[in-house]
């Protein structure tokens, strides 16, 4: 199991499968990368804290089962054995919390 350090998260990144107006379906490309053509996706784990100026540890606002929207080309790539291919970036990295 891989658990993020520090104001980190893990995120499975949705599969980016588009439609036509028509209804067909579009699989990803599989030379690309998973999360080029996609931003959003579930977080499967969270590191512990982050930091302030004053030297006071503040927990994550994130938590596991988020579903979340982060910028392009954010993070790390990282195939893991629970989760497959996930990205692990700075939570500061996500842009959003999307409701059900």
């Amino acid at each position: 199991m891989i658990q993020p350090h520090g104001p980190r998260v893990l995120v499975k990144p949705d599969p980016a499968i588009e439609t036509s107006p028509s209804g067909l379906l579009f699989l990803p490309n599989p030379k690309q990368n998973p999360y080029q053509s996609n931003s959003t996706g579930t977080i499967v784990a969270v590191g512990s804290r982050k930091s302030t100026t004053d030297g006071s540890d503040i927990p994550l606002e994130s938590k596991v089962g988020d579903r979340v929207m982060f910028g392009k080309h954010m993070g790390t790539e990282m195939d893991t054995a629970e989760h497959g291919k996930c990205i692990l970036m700075l939570e500061e990295y996500i842009l959003a919390k999307m409701e059900a």
